[in-house]
């Protein structure tokens, strides 16, 4: 069936009144208009239908890890019990590996449950010497000047600076002392300077350490931090000096940070 507008507008003709007829076939249009309201609807269906499977896979998910991690708080507390029980050196570094594999798991699942949670969430501003007050360590002392920064990131931008503290205690050997620093380049970004007196990285590692499984360990802790920083533009890279320190640079680009007027109120000891 034709479906279509009729327009008449007055004109002035070579001297005379006339009439402008205007016929427009919307036919098509039409057609089309149904077709993507069609489809429209088809899609939210599908988008809703996902959005209740992935709400149950979540759910299976976390309980499943947390059974599983429940589990392995057991497992590893008989280990430590049994390496302390033990006296055969054999029967003790079995245990020992037994206990270096136990411990892999539990932060593969730690690792598997903030990589579901990443981009979830909105981006949000987020107070920067807050974040480092947080962080707590035996022997190891943690600095900072910062005081009204904030930086538009992911919610587990958090998660950077702790992943960074674990990876001094792991990997600096000899660190006591962490400081962290601000500075303005000279495009306006914003760079954020981890920095510890450990042992450094080797140059041919620098970049090879934000790799997923790289390292002795699981390796998954500075692939994490690049990859919550990079939903938000955020650069991180390496560049302490090997045998004197590891410096972690954490780039913000100019329009990610924003300096507020009253800093928050957090612990005296970060």
């Amino acid at each position: 069936m034709l479906q279509a507008t009729l327009r008449v507008a007055p004109i002035t003709f070579r001297n005379r009144e006339a009439a402008l007829v205007l016929l427009t076939d919307l036919t098509e249009r039409l057609i089309l208009e149904k077709e993507l309201e069609y489809h429209a609807e088809e899609l939210k269906r599908y988008s809703e239908s996902l959005a209740r499977i992935n709400g149950k896979l979540t759910i299976m998910n976390s309980i499943t890890r947390h059974d599983i991690l429940n589990q392995l708080t057991v497992l590893l507390g008989y280990l430590e019990i049994a390496e302390e029980e033990c006296r055969e050196t054999e029967v003790m570094e079995s245990l020992s590996r037994m206990k270096f594999s136990a411990q892999n798991i539990r932060e593969q699942l730690e690792f598997a449950r903030d990589y579901q949670d990443l981009g979830v969430r909105e981006p949000q501003w987020l107070d920067v010497r807050w974040q480092v007050a947080r962080l707590r360590q035996d022997d190891i002392t943690i600095t900072t000047k910062i005081r009204r920064l904030e930086v538009y990131a992911d919610p587990l931008f958090g998660r950077v600076f702790y992943n960074l503290l674990d990876n001094a205690v792991r990997h600096g050997i000899r660190v006591t002392e962490v400081r962290v620093t601000t500075r303005i380049e000279e495009d306006g970004a914003m760079s954020i300077v981890w920095e510890d007196n450990g042992i450094g990285v080797r140059e041919g590692e620098k970049e090879k350490i934000f790799r997923r499984g790289y390292g002795n360990n699981t390796g998954l802790g500075l692939f994490l931090c690049r990859e919550i920083l990079a939903i938000t533009g955020i650069e991180i890279r390496e560049t302490g000096e090997c045998e004197k320190c590891a410096r972690f640079e954490i780039r913000v680009p100019k329009e990610g940070y924003r300096i507020v007027q009253k800093p928050a109120t957090v612990p005296d000891r970060a």
